[in-house]
């Protein structure tokens, strides 16, 4: 009877050892799912991230070309209003040079 009454202890332990153990199991594999879902968000992130950088980047690039073809265009017209100037005012000055 006391053998039995081991016996039926024991096969209670292990059934409720393997409940644990089930239990356990379904754990690591719910965390295990939503690690791999995670994962996979993680990656189509950085996906959306790494195909909008060349793109931000070509814009930028563009922006700053504009702004150095403005400013080079404006250079020359600067330079051509010199021009201009120096011829209006250079004969005259070396008039009076030569009257000096």
């Amino acid at each position: 009877l006391r053998s039995a009454a081991c016996l039926t202890a024991s096969e209670e332990s292990s059934a409720e050892a393997a409940a644990k153990v089930a239990t356990v199991q379904k754990h690591v594999e719910a965390f295990s799912e939503t690690a791999e879902a995670t994962c996979q968000e993680l990656r189509l992130e950085l996906g959306r991230v790494l195909a909008s950088q060349p793109a931000e980047l070509g814009a930028k690039l563009e922006a700053a070309r504009q702004l150095g073809e403005e400013a080079l265009e404006e250079a020359q017209q600067a330079l051509q209003t010199s021009h201009r100037a120096e011829s209006s005012w250079k004969p005259e000055a070396e008039a009076l040079r030569g009257e000096v």
